[in-house]
């Protein structure tokens, strides 16, 4: 069975190494896809809500937009919900021609751009990558935030 969940609901993905990394979905939209901040914490196992209850937005190091299949079915089990806002940020994309774009997304639906404008290489390193990833690959760069030390999957 498919959940719906909710925005600041904490969720536990599997390393590619060992342990579990950790997210807070921001936006989950109804074509299943989700938006969620990463951040670079390890846990041996799946933490309880008392170990995530401190997490907090400026915190993260990472927002990423990703098929959400693994958190609907329940793959990256939620394991509690924090207080506080977890918006949508802004994202940065480029062209063929070099151009740099701010991207925005609608949190009830995140399938395509909602907005976007125009800025430049140097604007763009501040933003999160503006990309659709699969679990695996939300898979691996958590593995590469929460597990530097660690050799991961190229």
């Amino acid at each position: 069975m498919l959940r719906r969940l909710l925005e600041g609901t904490c969720f536990a993905v599997p390393l590619r190494s060992e342990g579990y990394g950790v997210g807070v979905l921001a936006a989950h939209d109804r074509y299943g896809i989700a938006v969620a901040h990463f951040f670079d914490v390890w846990f041996a196992d799946v933490p309880s809500p008392d170990m995530v209850s401190e997490l907090a937005y400026p915190d993260a190091v990472r927002c990423i937009r990703f098929g959400a299949r693994y958190l609907q079915k329940g793959t990256w089990p939620a394991v509690g919900r924090l207080n506080g806002e977890w918006p949508v940020p802004h994202f940065c994309r480029g062209d063929l021609s070099g151009r740099w774009f701010r991207t925005s997304y609608d949190a009830d639906d995140l399938r395509g751009i909602s907005s976007e404008r125009p800025i430049s290489e140097v604007e763009c390193l501040g933003l999160n990558r503006d990309v659709l990833s699969g679990p695996g690959s939300v898979e691996i760069v958590l593995t590469r935030l929460a597990r530097p030390d660690i050799e991961g999957p190229a």
